[in-house]
């Protein structure tokens, strides 16, 4: 890494990026479970920027619910931009975590089936000792038979921030 003043060279940044490829649903289950493929390993002693979006869509009984797994050192403090939900027309609502834990979630509307919502998701993970997986985590807020679906296309990149 370069040190205070150095230039930033491409080869000193390396990003890992994820990209989902296949819809996910899950049904009648408010139990959040891993996404099959949003997951990053991530290096002890390091610092990340995330950016991120996710697609999803949804009943509006069942709505929408995620959460970000970090290593046990780990903290997270990121900004989501809020999509406007059934009983609110208006988005712009958003979320700031710090110190984020794996138990800690963020619910969200849905307007229904077949209308797909975007959340764009950007923050500092600080990964401190103990290296290890950064991956979403989500499910419905309400158990519903109306499937929510996490789409194709969403994605998460961790750029790590030179010392």
């Amino acid at each position: 890494m370069p040190s205070a003043g150095e230039l930033i060279r491409a080869s000193d940044v390396t990003d890992l990026f994820v990209r989902k490829t296949a819809t996910e649903s899950v049904t009648s289950s408010a139990t959040l479970q891993d996404d099959d493929q949003l997951t990053l390993p991530v290096v002890a002693n390091t610092v990340y920027t995330l950016l991120g979006l996710i697609l999803y869509d949804g009943g509006t009984t069942g709505d929408f619910k995620f959460a970000f797994v970090v290593p046990a050192s780990a903290t997270l403090d990121y900004f989501a931009q809020i999509p406007p939900t059934a009983a609110t027309t208006a988005a712009g609502n958003t979320v700031n975590n710090s110190a984020f834990t794996d138990a800690d979630t963020l619910g969200l509307g849905a307007v229904g089936a077949g209308t797909t919502l975007a959340v764009p998701i950007m923050g500092l993970l600080v990964v401190a000792g103990t290296a290890g997986t950064f991956k979403l985590q989500w499910a419905q807020n309400t158990s519903n038979a109306t499937a929510t679906r996490v789409f194709g296309d969403s994605f998460l990149r961790l750029t790590p921030v030179p010392s």
